[in-house]
């Protein structure tokens, strides 16, 4: 990838890319460490991802469709904490992707 076709990627693109849902399983992961730290060292408050699980949509895939559904605000049935939560792993994991195809295109002018 050049760094021409970088800067034209869109958001939808970004989202599109099978390294997006690596990304998404990583941050997915990562979250289901803390929470299980959390539970280990006693936090018994509900979060968004106790609603998420019980809802069955805790995964990469379908974290992703939800990420896509917060950004065109259409994603209906979710709390607003619920949502947030959504957007901010979403973000985390697009964020990463980004450095990373930005670290290549960099790595590959040099």
């Amino acid at each position: 990838m050049t760094k021409e076709e970088l800067e034209k990627l869109k958001v939808k693109d970004v989202i599109g890319m099978s390294d997006f849902l690596d990304e998404m399983r990583r941050q997915i992961m990562l979250e289901e460490r803390s929470q299980t730290q959390a539970l280990l060292n006693g936090r018994l408050n509900r979060t968004p991802l106790d609603s998420l699980r019980e809802k069955k949509v805790f995964n990469a895939e379908r974290m992703t469709q939800l990420f896509e559904g917060v950004l065109n605000k259409s994603l209906l049935g979710f709390s607003s904490s619920e949502r947030t939560y959504i957007y901010s792993i979403g973000m985390f994991a697009f964020t990463k992707l980004m450095m990373k195809l930005q670290k290549e295109v960099n790595t590959d002018k040099s």
